[in-house]
């Protein structure tokens, strides 16, 4: 090996542990302070917490990251997370470069009320669980989603009017660069398609297909503010995250 590549390879190493040395704080607030400007952030990159993180529209009281120093030479932070919160549990990796940024291998527990998610009639003591492998984002939007959900958004509201409410599971997919999660499930009582959709922009859609199989629930649907349309009754509505 000669002196050359001997002197870029210790210098490489050398920024690899000064980036690795650096405090959390320092490199949140560089980035532009993704995780909220009302974060408290503590640590060395390799070893933070962040409190009161703010992620979009979900909150969580504490998200533990450790950068991979190895990834710099990629280009790409790489790092490994952990929520701890009340209403949360959450683990897996994590990846930020120039062109874009995402997850992979992550499972996530949470109730809606962490996550401000817009799931129609959703009460916020119900929950969602995320299998994930891959989910990527660049400057145009969803590159890549590879993950399996399971939610029992519609349960608790059913509930209420004494109704069974199906378990709802699907995945996540990229369409014209355009996140969409397709979901749907079966009950005693009823059959639901539910389809959501996130732009790059915070745009969401979302559209609910159910087929009724007890006809005395008519006038919980229509409540509800579902229109029939044959034998299926359909309910729409979109909003800006």
């Amino acid at each position: 090996m000669s002196l050359r590549t001997l002197s870029l390879l210790a210098s490489g190493l050398l920024l690899v542990a000064l980036i690795a040395m650096m405090p959390l704080a320092f490199l949140h607030g560089m980035a532009g302070q993704p995780l909220g400007a009302q974060a408290s952030v503590y640590g060395r990159v390799w070893d933070g917490r962040l409190y009161n993180v703010a992620a979009g529209s979900a909150r969580f009281s504490q998200v533990n990251a450790a950068l991979r120093p190895a990834s710099l030479i990629t280009g790409r932070a790489g790092f490994d997370w952990q929520i701890v919160d009340p209403n949360a549990r959450g683990s897996g990796q994590g990846f930020v470069g120039f062109t874009g940024f995402g997850l992979r291998e992550a499972q996530l527990t949470s109730r809606f009320r962490s996550l401000g998610l817009p799931v129609p009639a959703a009460m916020m003591d119900e929950s969602l669980s995320l299998d994930l492998a891959e989910l990527a984002f660049d400057d145009t939007g969803c590159v890549a989603a590879d993950a399996v959900i399971r939610t029992s958004a519609l349960m608790g509201l059913a509930a209420r009017y004494d109704v069974a409410a199906p378990m709802l599971e699907g995945a996540l997919s990229c369409r014209d660069r355009v996140l969409f999660a397709d979901l749907s499930g079966q009950s005693a009582d009823m059959e639901i398609v539910l389809t959501l959709s996130l732009s790059s922009s915070g745009l969401y859609r979302w559209t609910a297909e159910a087929q009724i199989l007890d006809a005395s629930l008519t006038p919980v649907f229509s409540a509800l503010g579902f229109t029939q349309d044959g034998a299926i009754w359909r309910q729409r509505g979109e909003g800006q995250l």
